[in-house]
């Protein structure tokens, strides 16, 4: 389970990166970066995520690859491409000194670079999950002081919303603001 949620974190990555346009990868590096035992895992894994969950895929083929050619499939990584949100949004810039920590913090947790992590993107569609949310919520009660329900964080599942969730925004800001 680890290792998908692996393979999501490297397409998100790898979308981010290219901006609109399709990225390839080749199923031999993604067996390789996630340690499987063949790249027939790594192909199975991938049309996985082709397929619909919950409504919707999670990458779409854009191009098939050939080996005799050498070119890998060309993918979308589809939640960040409806979403519009691509790595040049204003708001992927953390505003204040709570935003950044919240963001570091999920970024330890989720394996993305916080850099990547927008203020406005939805955690859970980075590939936070609810054995996360429990570690989220208890490292930001010990790093942060904040006391955060687990409730809480699926209603407002961005940086942006939960820094303004009534939990945190009641309790006044022990952060300066950056301007």
């Amino acid at each position: 389970m680890m290792r998908m949620q692996s393979l999501v974190a490297l397409c998100f990555q790898l979308q981010r990166l290219n901006g609109k346009k399709p990225f390839f990868l080749d199923c031999r590096k993604v067996a390789e970066l996630l340690r499987l035992k063949n790249h027939g895992t790594a192909h199975n894994w991938l049309m996985a995520l082709c397929r619909e969950h919950g409504g919707e895929a999670i990458l779409r083929k854009v191009t098939s690859g050939s080996f005799a050619t050498r070119r890998a499939n060309e993918y979308l990584y589809v939640p960040l491409i409806q979403s519009g949100k691509m790595g040049t949004s204003i708001d992927s810039a953390a505003r204040t000194e709570l935003e950044a920590k919240i963001r570091d913090i999920a970024s330890d947790l989720i394996g993305v670079e916080s850099e990547l992590i927008g203020m406005q993107d939805d955690l859970f569609g980075l590939g936070l999950n609810s054995i996360m949310v429990v570690k989220l919520i208890s490292r930001l009660k010990n790093d942060l002081k904040l006391n955060i329900s687990i409730p809480t964080v699926f209603v407002y599942p961005t940086i942006a919303e939960l820094v303004a969730c009534p939990e945190v925004a009641s309790r006044g800001s022990i952060f300066r603001v950056d301007k």
